[in-house]
């Protein structure tokens, strides 16, 4: 399963695990801030989609790397748990910089 990959990655990194390392309301923080919590929400210039108001390009490569059925698909229109493990790897990966003002919100 991917999120076992995940956590292996992580795990290999000596970074622990990330269910641990954010508490659930810094990512609840992240969520409203890019987005009042709606994983349905598009940018007005339709550029970022979803509650962590991911660009396609960014959520194809790092669905590419982990999660390859995610691959195409739109953001907004991702089921949440999707939408939240994307942006857990996306983290792992890049740290919080990816979300250059809510990114505040997570360690």
């Amino acid at each position: 399963q991917a999120e076992d990959g995940i956590r292996d990655l992580v795990r290999s990194r000596g970074l622990g695990d990330v269910y641990k390392r954010q508490e659930k309301y810094q990512w609840e923080a992240l969520k409203y801030c890019e987005s009042t919590g709606n994983y349905q929400a598009v940018s007005p210039t339709g550029n970022y989609r979803g509650a962590y108001q991911f660009s396609v390009e960014t959520w194809d490569w790092i669905a590419g790397l982990y999660y390859g059925n995610l691959v195409g698909v739109d953001p907004a229109a991702a089921r949440p748990q999707d939408q939240d493990r994307m942006a857990e790897s996306l983290y792992l990966l890049r740290g919080r910089g990816q979300w250059p003002v809510c990114g505040r919100y997570l360690p």
